[in-house]
C-alpha cells in the first residue's frame, strides 16, 4: 500500500450560468494508481455533479499520523493549532 495524490475536478456553473471546474485534492492509501482511481470512482459513484480525475501521482507523503484525541475536544477546549503549518 501507498500515498497516492489525486486531484479530482468537480464542474459547476457559477453565477453567470457558466461552467467552472473547482479542483478537490486527495491523499489516497492504495495498492497502486489503478487502485487508487477505482477508490475515488467508488466514492463518486451516484454523485449528480460532473467530475473528472485530473490528476494522480504518487504521494511523497511518508505517513499519515491519526491523533485520537480530537474525538475528545469539546467546544470548551481550543486546539493548539501553534505547530500547524500554513499554506
Amino acid at each position: 500500500m501507498g500515498l497516492w495524490a489525486v486531484n479530482v475536478t468537480v464542474y459547476q456553473e457559477d453565477s453567470k450560468g457558466k461552467e467552472k471546474g473547482v479542483r478537490h485534492p486527495y491523499l489516497v492509501n492504495a495498492a497502486s494508481a489503478k487502485h487508487a482511481i477505482e477508490i475515488v470512482e467508488e466514492d463518486y459513484k451516484g454523485s449528480p455533479q460532473k467530475w473528472k480525475i485530473s490528476a494522480i501521482k504518487k504521494s511523497n507523503v511518508v505517513d499519515v499520523l491519526n491523533y485520537s484525541g480530537v474525538q475528545n475536544l469539546t467546544k470548551n477546549t481550543q486546539l493548539d493549532t501553534s505547530l500547524m503549518l500554513n499554506d
